[in-house]
C-alpha cells in the first residue's frame, strides 16, 4: 500500500519484520562511524572512550525513543514533516532542511570512504594503474548504488541491509584478531609492507583531555545518528507498538555500541595513537586486509541508499512548506522525487570526487548535522509535543538533551577549527 503525508510517499507500510527493521537501523548507524572510532579512542583514552560511547548510544537510544512516542501522538505515516508541523509549525522546514543536508553530508561520506578503500584492494589484486585512481572507484560505486537510492521504501534494501552486518561482523573479527598478542594476524610485519614503520609501538592510554578530545566528541554523536530513518521504520514495521518499536531500536543500538567498542578499543591497543583516522588505512596489504577493505566498501555502498531515502523525504516535504503546503498531485510528485534525487546523487558524488579527509568530514557532519538530528530535534519536538507532561522523567530529561546539545554543537564546531 501507498500513502501521502506531508507530501511525501509511503509505501510499503506495516510489511516488515521486526529482523528487517533491526537490520535496517543498524546498518544505518554502522557506517563510516565504524572505521573512525579508534582514532576517536585515540583522542581521549580507553577509559573516557568507553564512558563516551556508551553517553552518546544511550543518548541516542532515549532520543529515538523520544520520536517514536512523538509518532504515535502525530499519527502514522510519521515523518519529521508530520510531527514538526503538528509539534511546532513555524520549524517544519528548519527542521528538514537539517535532516536533508545531514543525510546528505553521511551519504557522501560512504562514497569518500569507497574511494579511499578500492584502489588499495585494486592494487594488491594487481590490476593496472588504471585501475587503481581513487576517482574511478567512487564513479564505479557510485554507478553501483544510484539505482538503489531511488528506490521508494526501506524494505526494499532489506537484503543488502543484512549482507551490511554480514561485513560489519567479518570487519570487527579482522580488526580484533590482529590486535591478540601472539595471534597469526600480523598488524606490523617487516618493511616489505605497506605498514608505516614503528606504528604498532606507539602508547595508548586510558585518559587523554585536550583540544582533541573535543575534536573527537562529533565522531561519537555521528556514530549513533540513525534518526533519519526511525519515521520510515516505524512506517513500514509490522504491528508497530511501542514494544515492538523499543525492540527494534533497543537491538539496532545495543548492536552498534557492542561492535563499536570492540573494533575502537582493538584498534586503538594495536597502533596506539597513532591510528589513522580511517582504522584500515593503518593495516598493511595482506589478502585478508584486501577482502576486509573489499566488504567494507560494499558495505558503505550498500549504506548509502538508506541516507538517500530519508534526505529525500524532507527535501520534499521540505518544499511543499515552501510552495504553501498543499499536497502535490501524482505528477508534480513525480518531477520533485526525480528532481532531488538527481541533486542528492550529484552533489554527493561531486563532493566525494573532490574530498579526501575523512576525519574531517566526519567531524563537520557530526558537530552540525549529527547534534541537530540526534539531540537537538527529538527533545525539542518532544517538550512541545508533550507540553501536557510538564514533570514527567522523559520531559525533563528532553529538556537536559536539548540544553546539552545547545552547547555541545558550538563546542565541537570551534574545536574543528582551533
Amino acid at each position: 500500500p501507498r500513502s501521502h503525508a506531508g507530501g511525501v510517499e509511503h509505501a510499503g507500510l506495516h510489511s516488515a519484520t521486526i529482523g528487517a527493521s533491526t537490520a535496517n537501523l543498524a546498518n544505518t548507524i554502522l557506517g563510516s562511524g565504524l572505521l573512525g572510532m579508534p582514532h576517536a579512542f585515540a583522542s581521549c583514552g580507553f577509559g573516557l572512550g568507553a564512558v563516551l560511547l556508551l553517553v552518546c548510544g544511550g543518548a541516542a537510544a532515549f532520543s529515538l525513543h523520544l520520536l517514536a512516542r512523538c509518532a504515535q501522538r502525530a499519527g502514522t505515516p510519521a515523518s519529521f514533516y508530520n510531527v514538526a508541523n503538528r509539534a511546532m509549525p513555524s520549524a517544519t522546514g528548519i527542521i528538514d532542511l537539517a535532516v536533508a543536508v545531514k543525510c546528505l553530508g553521511v551519504g557522501t561520506s560512504y562514497l569518500v570512504v569507497a574511494g579511499d578503500l578500492m584502489p588499495h584492494v585494486a592494487e594488491h589484486l594487481g590490476l593496472p594503474p588504471a585501475w587503481q585512481s581513487r576517482q574511478l572507484w567512487v564513479l564505479l560505486v557510485f554507478a553501483a548504488v544510484a539505482p538503489l537510492a531511488c528506490l521508494p521504501t526501506l524494505d526494499a534494501l532489506k537484503f543488502t541491509s543484512s549482507l551490511s552486518v554480514i561485513f560489519v561482523l567479518f570487519l570487527t573479527a579482522v580488526v580484533l584478531g590482529h590486535a591478540v598478542p601472539g595471534s597469526a594476524l600480523d598488524p606490523c610485519p617487516g618493511e616489505h609492507v605497506s605498514a608505516a614503520p614503528g606504528l604498532c609501538s606507539e602508547e595508548t592510554y586510558a585518559l587523554s583531555i585536550g583540544m582533541d578530545t573535543l575534536r573527537a566528541l562529533p565522531i561519537f554523536v555521528f556514530g549513533f545518528t540513525c534518526h533519519q530513518n526511525i519515521f520510515s521504520t516505524i512506517n513500514e514495521l509490522r504491528s508497530p507498538t511501542t514494544k515492538r518499536v523499543t525492540a527494534v531500536i533497543s537491538l539496532s543500538v545495543g548492536l552498534a555500541t557492542a561492535l563499536y567498542g570492540v573494533v575502537a578499543s582493538a584498534g586503538f591497543a594495536t597502533y596506539g595513537r597513532g591510528v589513522a583516522s580511517d582504522i584500515l588505512a593503518s593495516y598493511p596489504q595482506t589478502p585478508l586486509l584486501t577482502v576486509c577493505r573489499l566488504f567494507v566498501s560494499l558495505l558503505v555502498a550498500f549504506s548509502y541508499p538508506l541516507q538517500a531515502h530519508p534526505s529525500r523525504v524532507s527535501a520534499l516535504a521540505l518544499v511543499r512548506t515552501l510552495l504553501g503546503g498543499a499536497a502535490p498531485s501524482p505528477a508534480a510528485y513525480r518531477t520533485r522525487y526525480a528532481a532531488y534525487s538527481a541533486f542528492f546523487l550529484g552533489t554527493s558524488l561531486a563532493v566525494a570526487l573532490t574530498v579526501r579527509d575523512l576525519g574531517i568530514l566526519l567531524a563537520l557532519v557530526g558537530a552540525t548535522g549529527s547534534v541537530t538530528v540526534c539531540w537537538l530535534v527529538p527533545s525539542l519536538l518532544y517538550t512541545r509535543l508533550f507540553v501536557d507532561e510538564p514533570r514527567a522523567w522523559r520531559t525533563v530529561a528532553a529538556r537536559a538533551m536539548l540544553a546539552a546539545g545547545c552547547v555541545l554543537a558550538p563546542v565541537c564546531i570551534a574545536s574543528i577549527f582551533a
